[in-house]
């Protein structure tokens, strides 16, 4: 901070103790004192006094250039001191500067002795030092002033920050009094609420109970008024007749009431978390197959091979294709031909299509894999044979486990793949015509037990009453009208044992 260059000392000297202590506390801790007007640190300058009688000093703001009177100024230094930022330490005023008249004084002095004799020169030199010694003891004294009026100023300061602490103090009080009873308010009104809406559906619940309590007495008052019937001789005379129990009826309709209500409660709850079954994906590929004929090209079945992490169950493997976006009737048979292997038999024309979804989800198939390659073969009671040897065995178990698959494939789909298998030299023909040989016994009694116990109408007459048979249906009876083959859902539940 730069004081006025004009007429330092008088300045100073007219200015009372407090001003100076703060003049001392901007000249140490400018950086620390943030302007009142803008809040922009190292800003606040000296300008100047006021003309008046007992002067004040005058600041300024570089930033937003505008006035600060020094009460606000003193504010801030307080609140600086408070918060720690500046430490609060006694400022000793710095010892006042010689004036330029005394230097002026003895530059003359100096002239004049350079001209008179050496007597002359101790003389002005032994006149010369009571005086300065004067003067040191003045400024000692207006120091030692200086001191006991900071000190007198900064208790002053100290009490009323403990003052202000005090009242914020209170303030904090009162106000986690009033939070408190703020948050007491809120429960009980919370609680109030929930006391309110129990209770209105409590006498909903009556009031449905009431009306229909009455509507039930006016019916009975409404039969009451009927005359009794002439010919009721034969009715009260009978030993089954009994009197109309009015409290047995009562718990009858209670219990309806409370069924009801529990079905409709059960119902919300299904709405809520959405319970429903979807509605089954219509097959619309798979029609339209049917009705296209076959071309020549592109007959045949495949098995297309993908890494495994372990042999689970093939319902659960037929799951996990299901998740990916796979149509599981395109799947014919799912086996494990070695470690870490699983095999997907399906149609030629359904190969590409199965890879493009599966990589949709980043499951890429094993392109050249040979199931009866010996690597297959890792069980270790094996490792002393030779490499043709395993060869031959994983042919075996390759054939072994075709055969073993083929009762278990839908039963339209089969034959041609069985066919196909011959074709290909996967199994043999007398293998072929054992296959289809016991697929027909199976058939065979299936039929035979769907004749004898034919299925149950699904739909019945609100009456509960037999149908009298026509007599065209009479003659019909002996002959059976329909045989039933085996449903796709048979077909499935075969797939899935598998």
């Amino acid at each position: 901070m730069a004081f006025p260059k004009q007429n330092t000392v008088p300045v100073m000297d007219a200015l009372r103790p407090a001003d100076r202590v703060t003049l001392a506390n901007l000249e140490t801790h400018k950086t620390l004192i943030t302007c009142p007007k803008c809040t922009v640190k190292g800003t606040i300058t000296y300008t100047g006094n006021t003309n008046a009688s007992t002067p004040h000093p005058l600041f300024s703001s570089i930033a937003c250039k505008q006035k600060i009177s020094i009460s606000s100024l003193q504010h801030e230094i307080t609140q600086a001191k408070a918060s720690g930022a500046i430490p609060i330490q006694i400022p000793y005023p710095t010892p006042e500067a010689p004036s330029t008249t005394l230097k002026k004084k003895t530059s003359q002095q100096n002239k004049r002795t350079r001209v008179e004799s050496d007597d002359n020169m101790e003389m002005t030199r032994s006149k010369s030092t009571p005086t300065k010694n004067s003067k040191n003891s003045n400024n000692n004294d207006s120091n030692s002033t200086a001191i006991l009026e900071t000190l007198k100023a900064l208790q002053q300061q100290l009490e009323e920050i403990k003052k202000e602490n005090v009242q914020m103090k209170q303030q904090i009080h009162l106000a986690n009094e009033r939070n408190a009873q703020l948050e007491k308010k809120i429960l009980a009104l919370t609680k109030n609420e929930m006391l309110n809406d129990l209770q209105q559906q409590q006498q909903q619940q009556q009031q449905q109970q009431q009306q229909q309590k009455g509507d039930y007495a006016t019916r009975m008052e409404d039969t009451e008024e009927f005359p009794p019937l002439s010919n009721n001789q034969r009715s009260s005379a009978s030993k089954y007749a009994h009197a109309y129990n009015s409290t047995m009826q009562d718990k009858i309709r209670n219990t309806n009431i409370k069924e009801k209500t529990k079905n409709n409660n059960n119902n919300i709850k299904n709405l809520k978390n959405n319970t429903t079954k979807p509605k089954k994906n219509i097959n619309i590929a798979g029609a339209i197959r049917a009705f296209t004929a076959p071309t020549n090209d592109n007959q045949g079945y495949t098995y297309v091979y993908y890494p495994a992490k372990s042999r689970i169950s093939r319902k659960h493997q037929r799951n996990n294709l299901k998740k990916l976006g796979v149509v599981n009737g395109r799947i014919l048979d799912i086996h494990y031909p070695a470690r870490n292997v699983v095999a997907l038999l399906v149609h030629v024309n359904y190969k590409q299509e199965l890879i493009d979804t599966l990589l949709k989800s980043k499951v890429s198939h094993i392109e050249k894999y040979d199931p009866t390659n010996p690597s297959t073969i890792s069980d270790p009671q094996y490792n002393n044979i030779s490499i043709e040897e395993k060869t031959s065995l994983a042919e075996k178990k390759h054939n072994e486990r075709i055969v073993r698959v083929l009762p278990f494939i839908r039963h339209h789909i089969s034959r041609s793949v069985a066919a196909f298998f011959v074709k290909e030299k996967l199994i043999t023909a007398d293998q072929h015509k054992n296959f289809i040989t016991e697929w027909n016994k199976k058939f065979e009694q299936q039929t035979n037990k769907q004749k004898n116990n034919p299925p149950t109408p699904n739909n019945t007459t609100a009456s509960n009453k037999t149908a009298t048979p026509s007599p065209a249906a009479k003659k019909d009876e002996s002959t059976p009208e329909n045989i039933n083959l085996p449903t796709e859902q048979q077909t499935t539940e075969m797939d899935e044992a598998l």
